[in-house]
C-alpha cells in the first residue's frame, strides 16, 4: 500500500512548482490547459494497459483459494474470528468509530491542503515559494507512505498508528508557525506525514479492527465517511476564513480532529493488538 500510493505525493511534488511557475509566467488558463493535456497524455496509456480483472492475468482474486473438494468453485477463507461483516456492520460500534476516524483523516488533511497555497501567500510567501513548500509536503507524504507501510510490518499496527498520528498532529499545529524562522521545513515535513494517513492508515486500521474476511465491503462503506470528510473540508475551511479572516482557528480545529482520531484509533487497536 505504501509503495502504490506514493504516486500522488511524487506527482504533487513535481507539478505544484510547475503549475505555479506556468501560472506566474503565462496566466491561470494557459497553465490549466497545459496541465490538463499532460494529465491526458499520462492517463491514456494507463487506461489502455491497466488490468481490470485478475482473470486477465490468469489469477484469482486475492483472498480466494481453490476448494479442497472436486468442485471447481472457489471459497473465501472464513477462519478469522471476530470479523466485521457487511450485514452486521451498521450495528457494530467499531464501524461507527472507524467512520469518525476516517472522516477526520480526510477532513483534516484535505481541509488544510486545499487552502495551503492561499495560506502561504497570505503569510508573505510568493506563489513560487508556496509551490515549493507544497512540493516538500508532497515529497514527505510520498516518503511517509513507504516508511509507515514498512514500519507497520515491523512495529505492528498499534505502535505504528500511534507514531504516525502523533507526528501528523504535531505537524498540523506547527503549520501555525510556518512563517517563523526554523519552522518551515519541520512543519512541511510533518504535515506531509499527516497527509499520508489517509492512504496508508485508513486501510490498515480497517483490516486490523474489522478483519480481512469482508474487508472489501467494509472498507467501501467506510470510504463514504472518508470521502464525505474530503468533500466538506475545502468549503468549510474557506467559510471559516471568510468569517474570521484567518486560517488559524480552522487549522487548530483540524489539529484537534487528528488528536481525537489518534485517541479513538489507539483505543480500537489496543483491543485488537495481538
Amino acid at each position: 500500500m505504501g509503495f502504490v500510493t506514493t504516486g500522488s505525493g511524487v506527482g504533487s511534488a513535481i507539478f505544484n512548482p510547475v503549475g505555479s511557475a506556468l501560472t506566474v509566467a503565462y496566466g491561470f488558463q494557459f497553465s490549466m490547459r497545459i496541465l490538463g493535456l499532460m494529465a491526458l497524455l499520462c492517463m491514456l496509456p494507463i487506461a489502455i494497459l491497466f488490468k481490470y480483472e485478475p482473470s486477465e492475468m490468469g489469477l484469482q482474486p486475492y483472498g480466494k483459494s481453490n476448494a479442497t473438494d472436486n468442485s471447481s468453485e472457489t471459497q473465501i477463507d472464513i477462519s478469522e474470528e471476530n470479523c466485521m461483516l457487511k450485514e452486521t456492520a451498521l450495528r457494530d460500534a467499531r464501524f461507527w468509530i472507524l467512520s469518525i476516524i476516517l472522516f477526520f483523516f480526510a477532513f483534516g488533511a484535505i481541509g488544510i491542503y486545499s487552502q495551503m497555497a492561499p495560506y502561504l501567500t497570505g503569510l508573505g510567501y510568493s506563489a513560487v515559494q508556496a509551490g515549493s513548500i507544497i512540493s516538500i509536503i508532497s515529497i514527505s507524504m510520498a516518503s511517509a507512505k513507504i516508511l509507515f507501510g514498512w514500519l507497520n510490518d515491523k512495529l505492528g499496527s498499534f505502535r505504528n498508528y500511534i507514531t504516525i498520528l502523533s507526528l501528523g498532529t504535531i505537524g498540523i499545529f506547527l503549520l501555525l508557525f510556518i512563517n517563523k524562522p526554523g519552522f518551515m521545513l519541520p512543519a512541511a515535513i510533518l504535515f506531509g506525514v499527516a497527509f499520508a494517513t489517509t492512504n496508508v492508515m485508513a486501510p490498515i486500521i480497517t483490516v486490523s479492527v474489522a478483519g480481512s474476511r469482508d474487508f472489501t465491503n467494509i472498507f467501501g462503506m467506510l470510504s463514504v465517511a472518508m470521502n464525505l470528510g474530503a468533500m466538506v473540508a475545502g468549503p468549510f475551511s474557506g467559510l471559516i476564513f471568510d468569517i474570521t479572516g484567518s486560517y488559524r482557528g480552522v487549522f487548530i480545529m483540524y489539529g484537534c480532529s487528528y488528536a481525537v482520531a489518534l485517541i479513538l484509533g489507539a483505543m480500537l487497536l489496543r483491543k485488537h493488538r495481538k
